[in-house]
């Protein structure tokens, strides 16, 4: 498991997420298009805070006090405020008004954390942002777990697709089988990977034993359960190999995880690959996450697209 410098806060993983509506492939009336498109617009009003906490964080801060007053000035703690009242005064059409429910409340829960992250940022306390930034990476990511995928997909943040992993939904025909992969995966992806994906500044690298130590047995007891869940279901004939290949998956992660130290005295920093490692490697965790993604089967693939469908990862861009 490695800190990542992943902007936690458009993280996209429970073990059991209602889906409001169902996937529904029926296409959109005039008055349903509509709305979808106010969705939409009441998120862009995020993404303009989103892309400004985003420029922030890959400059350099002499000071970590600067950083937070400039993120203070950017919004931190009420950037969600503008998006929770344009998506209450939207009036949702008949077919989408148990998920616009949801969506109102999941966005006020998120709410709710960005306040605290933003008293964290009015406290310059470094610890209590990053640990903000996961909780805001759950919720974010439980809420559009809950919703019907074409409502999902105008809530998404920083994917113009119109079609991101995390709004994939079992299908009709995928049986008892492919609703506990989607429950797995949305466990994965709500409780695993906004913990392993956590954004920590240069400045606070100092408190990652602090971070370790939160997270590890978070981390390794959402893997148990997930190990568990795999092991007890029963894959089709077409699904026994990658099913294998998942469990061998979840088996690295645990050991990865196990693997993390959480005795690192404040103001020291993990220890670097040894002598002679290969650089350009990518770790264990991730190059078992690309194998896996590859290996599948088409179909497979489908099932787990929740948290297998994003391979950025797989395929990083090179450093400017």
């Amino acid at each position: 498991m490695n800190v990542r410098l992943a902007l936690v806060w458009a993280a996209v993983a429970l073990a059991t997420i209602a889906v409001a509506c169902g996937s529904s492939d029926a296409e959109p009336t005039a008055e349903e298009a509509a709305y979808l498109a106010d969705v939409e617009q009441a998120f862009d009003l995020f993404q303009v805070n989103l892309d400004e906490f985003r420029t922030l964080f890959g400059q350099a801060w002499p000071l970590p006090s600067l950083m937070f007053m400039a993120l203070e000035e950017a919004g931190a703690g009420t950037a969600l405020d503008g998006k929770v009242a344009a998506l209450e005064a939207i009036e949702p059409p008949d077919r989408y008004k148990d998920g616009h429910a949801l969506l109102v409340t999941g966005v006020s829960r998120s709410r709710d954390v960005d306040r605290r992250i933003g008293q964290s940022v009015a406290d310059t306390d470094a610890l209590a942002f990053v640990l903000g930034n996961v909780a805001l990476g759950e919720s974010f990511a439980k809420t559009l777990l809950s919703l019907p995928t074409p409502l999902c997909n105008a809530s998404i943040l920083f994917d113009d697709d119109g079609a991101a992993p995390i709004c994939e939904r079992p299908q009709p025909g995928d049986g008892e089988y492919g609703d506990d992969l989607f429950a797995l995966m949305s466990d994965l992806q709500t409780e695993f990977q906004p913990r392993v994906t956590a954004f920590i500044p240069e400045f606070a690298f100092d408190l990652v034993g602090e971070v370790f130590a939160q997270f590890k047995p978070e981390v390794i007891q959402v893997l148990e359960r997930s190990i568990a869940s795999a092991n007890e279901m029963e894959p089709p004939e077409e699904f026994q190999q990658d099913h294998q290949r998942l469990l061998q998956y979840l088996d690295v992660l645990m050991k990865e995880a196990e693997a993390v130290p959480t005795d690192i005295p404040r103001g020291e920093r993990p220890a670097g690959p040894p002598p002679g490692a290969d650089l350009e490697a990518p770790p264990p965790d991730i190059a078992a996450f690309c194998d896996a993604r590859d290996a599948f089967s088409e179909e497979f693939s489908r099932l787990v697209a929740v948290h297998f469908g994003n391979g950025d990862v797989c395929n990083p861009e090179p450093p400017p």
